[in-house]
């Protein structure tokens, strides 16, 4: 390799590490008509979607059974999903990501994590409710999810989510909730202040 093709090199590595950074904190290089096209893009491709907010998590391709996982759920209005897969293959956290898409999406109202015990259920849930609370590219695109709401707690978060069509926003709130083999379940109407 001659000199002038390693500084080439160089150069545009030095572009995609600032670029790369940029994007990491939340700051980006481009218009608000490309962000909105950017972001109608990754919310039509469930794929791209959880690669460009997901970047630590998605360093591998997804395996057939992932994209049969998010075809079921995503073509599906009301699913109560049991799936059996091997140890190792990303489960929880591939469906941490799929239950973000398809919460923001608004493909979902509701999601209940039901587990042998509601710490092993809350444990589980932890990852998505710490996603909504740090993940800087979602709150870039999409805005704070935990303020308009005064439900927060470990076991039981409401998300809101602004979502725009047609030049109207309108403020869907998401219910996260886990629960343990053997308690009682409480449904509770949801009211705007909640």
């Amino acid at each position: 390799m001659t000199r002038k093709e390693l500084y080439e090199q160089y150069e545009a590595f030095k572009t995609f590490s600032l670029d790369f950074q940029k994007r990491k904190k939340g700051q980006k290089t481009e218009n608000p008509a490309q962000k909105a096209e950017r972001i109608a893009y990754l919310l039509h491709n469930w794929e791209a979607f959880m690669r460009y907010y997901f970047p630590k998590y998605t360093s591998a391709d997804f395996a057939p059974f992932h994209r049969r996982l998010a075809e079921d759920f995503i073509n599906n209005k009301r699913i109560i999903m049991s799936r059996a897969f091997a140890r190792e293959h990303g489960k929880s956290t591939f469906m941490v990501m799929l239950l973000i898409y398809a919460a923001i999406k608004g493909l979902i109202k509701n999601h209940l994590h039901v587990s042998r015990t509601e710490d092993n259920a809350t444990r589980l849930l932890a990852p998505i409710k710490k996603n909504f609370e740090s993940n800087h590219l979602l709150i870039s695109d999409f805005g704070d999810f935990q303020t308009l709401t005064n439900k927060w707690t470990d076991s039981e978060f409401v998300v809101a989510i602004k979502q725009e069509n047609n030049q109207q926003s309108t403020i869907n709130n998401i219910s996260f909730r886990s629960l343990g083999m053997g308690k009682i379940l409480v449904v509770r109407k949801m009211t705007p202040k909640e």
